[in-house]
């Protein structure tokens, strides 16, 4: 199974969250899968030269984040490019990870290893402006829109950080469209 890009979201059970995740490990390759729950919650497990070294959903981070990622029925997910980030130290290696979410592990990993977390939405825009893009993006991409808010919105200080940010994920004709509604709006 070759890792690559996608650019609609994919329904799989854990199992086949596993099997792709075990396939970039196989691979060596970086790569961040961004996943929805059935109840539109949003996660990502972050790939480096085939090493999980970070794992979020719902605003909790590492081994809690996996505990709960455990417990889904389903995902839809996207594969995207890899975004430089810290490796989570407390994190356990790939292998234990990939047992968990296959369902194969022997024991749950220990729950208590990392403190909750959770990331501010935009440091510097105002309400209003975080809800219109909100708004727009989930206009233009649909539900993927929590996968971009998480990672091009969050901590912009401002509306061109943010036109900037999602320049690298949307196309040219959907980051026209989202400047247009944008100018309007605001």
């Amino acid at each position: 199974m070759k890792v690559q890009r996608m650019a609609d979201p994919v329904r799989a059970d854990l199992s086949e969250l596993a099997d792709l995740i075990e396939s970039a490990h196989q691979q060596g390759v970086s790569n961040c899968i961004h996943f929805n729950d059935p109840i539109r919650r949003a996660g990502r497990i972050l790939i480096k030269e085939g090493k999980i070294i970070f794992i979020s959903f719902n605003s909790i981070r590492g081994v809690d984040a996996l505990a709960e990622i455990r417990k889904l029925p389903s995902v839809s997910y996207r594969v995207a490019r890899f975004l430089p980030m810290p490796k989570d130290r407390h994190l356990p290696d790939t292998q234990t990870i990939l047992q968990e979410l296959s369902g194969r592990a022997s024991s749950p990993i220990n729950q208590k290893a990392v403190e909750k977390k959770t990331a501010p939405l935009g440091k510097g825009l105002s309400a209003e402006e975080k809800q219109v893009v909100n708004d727009i993006l989930n206009d233009i991409v649909g539900p993927m829109a929590d996968f971009l808010i998480e990672d091009y919105v969050v901590g912009a200080n401002n509306l061109n950080e943010v036109i900037a940010n999602l320049s690298v994920e949307l196309s040219r004709d959907d980051l026209a469209i989202f400047r247009s509604e944008l100018k309007q709006l605001l």
